[in-house]
């Protein structure tokens, strides 16, 4: 009986323990199957390493990428200076530009007021000079009629 009953606690036990090392060997499986796609990338890894001399050429490169870089940089940096100072060059240029057209709008105010003020004076000229023509050619009857009055 005793048997019985081990024979009938395994089988009770059988499917959660098969179950559990069917678990346990799917685990194991994908860290194996892990573990040989990270040797595969070390494996890869080692034979795209460069040798010796290839390792030289490549820090040599570095250096000089690190070496343009730096140059560029630099170059930015004066370029930032010179962009900062031709602003400040253009915005005095558009305040002197600025200052210009309206001294030019003033100076053709001022021309259209001396062209008028001009105008207004040779007119008055004109008038004065007639007038003063009159007057003379009176003074000049005047002094006929006076001269026949005296002879």
């Amino acid at each position: 009986m005793n048997k019985d009953k081990e024979i009938d606690e395994f089988f009770e036990r059988f499917e959660g323990d098969k179950q559990n090392e069917e678990r346990e060997i799917s685990l194991m499986q994908n860290k194996i199957e892990q573990t040989l796609e990270e040797l595969a990338e070390v494996q890869h890894m080692i034979e795209t390493i460069p040798d010796e001399k290839k390792a030289k050429e490549l820090l040599s490169e570095h250096g000089s990428k690190v070496g343009a870089m730096t140059d560029a940089k630099f170059t930015l940096e004066k370029l930032k200076l010179e962009r900062e100072r031709l602003n400040k060059e253009m915005t005095k240029y558009l305040h002197i530009d600025k200052r210009l057209s309206s001294e030019i709008e003033l100076n053709q105010q001022r021309l259209v007021s001396m062209q008028t003020e001009i105008d207004n004076k040779f007119s008055k000229v004109d008038s004065i000079k007639k007038q003063l023509e009159t007057q003379m050619e009176d003074a000049k009857r005047k002094k006929e009629f006076l001269g026949k009055k005296r002879d």
